[in-house]
C-alpha cells in the first residue's frame, strides 16, 4: 500500500505561519489563490476550488487556532486550579468536611499524580466500579465489554496508567489493560480524549487540515499528529510513515526493533504497537479491542487505519473490535472505502456510540471541498438511553436551523433529570455539582453537555435497544 505518486495532496492550516499578514490577504486580495502561500498545500495537485469554496471555514479555523494559542498558558493554569480545588472538597468529605478538616487539623492535601486525584473529568463522574451491566449488555450478552472494556475505558479518566507519552501538539495517552498479560484472551486498548483545559485538544476539534494518501483517502492531519507519526510544519513528516513497512511488527529483528523504538520514544503509534505485537506474540489466542472517547475514540479508529496502511494483515486478523464514543470524523468517504474490509470482514468490528446533540461526532464539518464523513456502525441513543443502528446521526452539521429549539429543549429536560432528588436506577446515577453546571452550560450549547462522558458510561449501563437489530452485535 505504498505511494503511487510522489507528492501526496494536502491542505494544512497552519497559524505559526502567519498572522496578521495572512488575515490581509485572506480577506482584501480579489484573487483567493493568494491563501496557498500562507497555507501548507500541495499547490500542483491542490485545485483552487478546494480551498476558495470554503475560506470562511479556513478563516475561522485559523483565527481559533490563533485565539487557542493565546489563551494555552492561562486555560492549563485556570485547569490545575479547578482540579486542586475539586480533589481538595472529594479529599476532604464536601464542604462541610472540609470545613471541619481545617478546623480540627487534618486537612486533605490532593497530590498531583496519586491514584486518588482525579482529573475534570473524574470530578464530572467519580464512579470507577462499572460492572454492573446495562439491560443492553444483557441483552447483547458481553461480558468482555461489561467488565474490561468499558471499565478500561472509564478507568483512564482516574488515573490507573498503564502507558503514557506525552506530545508538544497535544497529550496523547493510551492504556494497554491486561490483569494477567501471560494468561489474557483479550487485550484492551484505551485511548485518552480531550480535556476540558488543554487548548491544544480543542485546536485539533477545529482544525480543518487533511492529508491524502494515495489509493487510502483523506485523514484529518491532527489526529495524525497527536499519533505522533509526523507534524504539520514539516509536510513531508507524515509520508515515510503512511506506506506499507519494510519488516511488520511480528517479524522486527534486533536492528529494525531498535528503529522502531527509536520512533517509539517519539510516536504514541508505534509504542503503542510495539507493545501490542510483544503482547499478542505472548499470547497466541489473545485478540485486542481498541477503544476511547472523544479524540481518544478518533485515536482508536486512527491506530487500525495505520496498520492497514502499513499492511500489518497479521496484527488485524487480531482486532477483535473498535468502539468509540463521541467520536469526531477522521477522513473521508474513500477512507471509509479503504477500511471496509479490515473492518467488516467477516463480522462488523468497528460501531460508533453517539450520545443525543452531541457536538464532537459532528465535526470535523463536513463540507464541500473538506468531505468528512464517518464510517462504521453508529449506534445512536437519544436522551432516554433508546439506541439504533443509523448511518448516521441526526443534524449531521449540528447548525441546522429546525434543530435549534428541539436540541435546546432537550437540554432543559436533561437539567431537571439531573436535579432530581429520587433516581429511578438507583442513587449511583446522581450527578456530582460539577456536573450539573454542565448541564445548565448545554441550555446555550446542547452539544457540550451531550459530550459529557457521564452520558456515554450511562448509554452503556442503562441503554435499551429501539430497534431489534442491537441484539445482532457480538463479539464471537
Amino acid at each position: 500500500m505504498g505511494f503511487i505518486t510522489p507528492t501526496p495532496r494536502r491542505l494544512i492550516v497552519n497559524h505559526h505561519r502567519a498572522r496578521v499578514w495572512f488575515l490581509l490577504n485572506f480577506i482584501f486580495f480579489e484573487d483567493r489563490r493568494i491563501v496557498f502561500s500562507f497555507f501548507d498545500c500541495s499547490y500542483k495537485t491542490l485545485t483552487t476550488i478546494e480551498v476558495i469554496n470554503n475560506y470562511c471555514l479556513l478563516l475561522l479555523s485559523w483565527f481559533l487556532q490563533v485565539l487557542l494559542d493565546l489563551i494555552d498558558k492561562p486555560l492549563m493554569y485556570l485547569g490545575y486550579v479547578v482540579e486542586f480545588y475539586l480533589n481538595l472538597l472529594s479529599q476532604n468529605g464536601g464542604f462541610l468536611g472540609l470545613f471541619m478538616n481545617i478546623f480540627l487539623g487534618k486537612l486533605k492535601k490532593p497530590e498531583r499524580g496519586t491514584e486518588n486525584f482525579l482529573s475534570t473529568i473524574g470530578g464530572l463522574d467519580p464512579r470507577v466500579d462499572l460492572r454492573v451491566t446495562g439491560s443492553f449488555t444483557k441483552q447483547l450478552n458481553e461480558k468482555a465489554i461489561a467488565e474490561m472494556n468499558f471499565v478500561g475505558y472509564y478507568n483512564c479518566w482516574n488515573g490507573r496508567r498503564i502507558w503514557n507519552e506525552k506530545r508538544k501538539a497535544c497529550n496523547t495517552q493510551a492504556f494497554i489493560l491486561s490483569d494477567k498479560p501471560r494468561d489474557a484472551n483479550l487485550i484492551v486498548i484505551s485511548f485518552r480524549g480531550s480535556e476540558p483545559f488543554n487548548s491544544q485538544d480543542w485546536m485539533t476539534s477545529i482544525d480543518f487540515s487533511w492529508f491524502e494518501v494515495p489509493n487510502v483517502g483523506k485523514l484529518h492531519v491532527g489526529y495524525l499528529e497527536c499519533m505522533g507519526i509526523g507534524t504539520r510544519s514539516d509536510a513531508s513528516s507524515f509520508e515515510s510513515h503512511l506506506q506499507k513497512r519494510d519488516k511488520n511488527f511480528f517479524q522486527l529483528d534486533a536492528e529494525s526493533e531498535k528503529e522502531s523504538l527509536r520512533k517509539a520514544n517519539k510516536s504514541a503509534y508505534y509504542l503503542v504497537a510495539i507493545k501490542l505485537s510483544n503482547l499478542l506474540k505472548e499470547n497466541p489466542n489473545a485478540k485486542f479491542v481498541v477503544t476511547g472517547h472523544s479524540l481518544g475514540g478518533a485515536l482508536a479508529i486512527i491506530f487500525p487505519t495505520l496498520l492497514a496502511i502499513q499492511d500489518e494483515v497479521e496484527m488485524l486478523q487480531r482486532l477483535l473490535g473498535v468502539y468509540t464514543f463521541g467520536q469526531p470524523r477522521i477522513g473521508d468517504v474513500q477512507l471509509g472505502k479503504f477500511m471496509e474490509p479490515h473492518l467488516h470482514n467477516p463480522v462488523t468490528k468497528y460501531f460508533r456510540v453517539v450520545y443525543s446533540d452531541d457536538i464532537v461526532p459532528r465535526l470535523p464539518f463536513n463540507g464541500k471541498a473538506f468531505h468528512y464523513k464517518h464510517f462504521g456502525e453508529c449506534i445512536y441513543y437519544d436522551r432516554q438511553y433508546l439506541g439504533q443502528f443509523k448511518e448516521d446521526v441526526p443534524n449531521p452539521n449540528y447548525f441546522d436551523m429546525k434543530y435549534i429549539f428541539p436540541m435546546r429543549l432537550r437540554a432543559v429536560l436533561e437539567l431537571m433529570r439531573s436535579l432530581k432528588e429520587d433516581f429511578t436506577p438507583g442513587s449511583e446515577y446522581k450527578e456530582t455539582t460539577l456536573c450539573k453546571g454542565l448541564r445548565l452550560m448545554g441550555l446555550l450549547l446542547p452539544g457540550i453537555a451531550s459530550h459529557n462522558p457521564v452520558n456515554y458510561v450511562n448509554c452503556v449501563r442503562l441503554g435499551r435497544e429501539k430497534a431489534a437489530r442491537l441484539t445482532s452485535i457480538t463479539l464471537s
